[in-house]
């Protein structure tokens, strides 16, 4: 016990001492903090916290990401305790710069969010309302209609389809006919085939290649050729349109939205200085065009009251977990 103390003690003091180095000491902090020592708990953690009340609490926004993880753990843990303290100071103090990796977080556990999750994003509503409904306003209508069309999330997984993984399986004709299923139902019915002209005309088709006993190709290897015909058809189309789009005749809502309490987001973490107010950067507000980036994303740029121009991607969903690991470097 009293060596994990004198070593957390040191790595503290460290971190104190070279505040700019603090990116290098802080995973070397939270791996002890792994410690299972329950009888250790109660004395490190009372130190712990009353340091870290004297550290600045700046240098915590990194480590966002990993301080949610630590919430998963035991509550009883050092991991869970450190955690929750570390990110309640962090809303407190820089609320939009802790809501982004929260709000993350949330929507990958919303079936199954954790109180203390759940409190957080509770604290900063209550601190900073009517910023925070902004900020989900535009989160909602960049994922609702500043996002890649049907047929090109479609022509996405194709590409990504990997052959030998349906060989590899004892039952190859199952696994490609259940596949070819779970395609149809993502992209060909109703809900997609609204949305996509194209995916409505090719649908008819996809139903007789793949799916009907009676016309359906009985090879595998020769329904994938089909498949691969049918992927080289949707890049050729979708490279063949405009690559830019005009955010007016997407959301009228984000090509008119003018207000200045939005801080352009991770300019936190890509920075290692104190963000202070008068370096803190506001989004003003977004460029009239969007650009195709690849299939699966749409580029925005955001224009800043520092006169610059950040482009963010919009794409689909990511698993946000692996993103979370303790080894993240800048």
């Amino acid at each position: 016990m009293q060596s994990l103390l004198n070593a957390l003690k040191g790595l503290l003091f460290a971190t104190t001492l070279s505040l700019h180095k603090s990116r290098l000491i802080i995973p070397r902090i939270l791996r002890l903090l792994r410690s299972r020592d329950h009888q250790a708990s109660d004395q490190i953690l009372a130190y712990v916290r009353a340091d870290t009340e004297q550290m600045p609490t700046w240098i915590w926004i990194f480590w966002a990401p990993q301080l949610l993880v630590m919430l998963q753990q035991d509550h009883a843990t050092m991991e869970h305790q450190m955690g929750r303290h570390l990110l309640f100071k962090l809303v407190k103090v820089y609320p939009q710069a802790a809501y982004y990796p929260l709000r993350a977080k949330f929507t990958f556990q919303r079936h199954d969010p954790t109180e203390v999750l759940r409190e957080l994003l509770k604290q900063l509503k209550i601190r900073n309302p009517h910023v925070l409904h902004d900020i989900e306003m535009i989160g909602k209508e960049l994922g609702d209609n500043v996002k890649p069309r049907p047929e090109e999330g479609l022509c996405a997984w194709l590409q990504g389809l990997e052959i030998g993984s349906f060989f590899n399986r004892p039952d190859v004709e199952s696994s490609f006919r259940s596949f070819l299923r779970r395609l149809y139902q993502n992209y060909f019915q109703d809900s997609a085939r609204a949305a996509s002209p194209l995916l409505r005309a090719l649908a008819p088709g996809f139903r007789a290649d793949f799916l009907d006993d009676n016309t359906r190709e009985p090879c595998i290897l020769k329904a994938l050729l089909r498949l691969k015909n049918l992927r080289d058809f949707l890049l050729s189309t979708i490279n063949s349109r405009e690559q830019t789009s005009h955010l007016e005749e997407l959301s009228a809502f984000l090509a008119h939205f003018n207000r200045r309490a939005i801080e352009i987001p991770g300019q936190h973490v890509v920075s290692e200085d104190e963000p202070l107010p008068q370096r803190t950067v506001y989004l003003d507000r977004f460029d009239s065009l969007v650009h195709r980036s690849g299939l699966s994303q749409r580029k925005v740029v955001f224009k800043a009251s520092n006169s610059k121009n950040y482009p963010f991607s919009a794409s689909p969903a990511t698993d946000y977990a692996r993103f979370c690991s303790e080894e993240r470097a800048t």
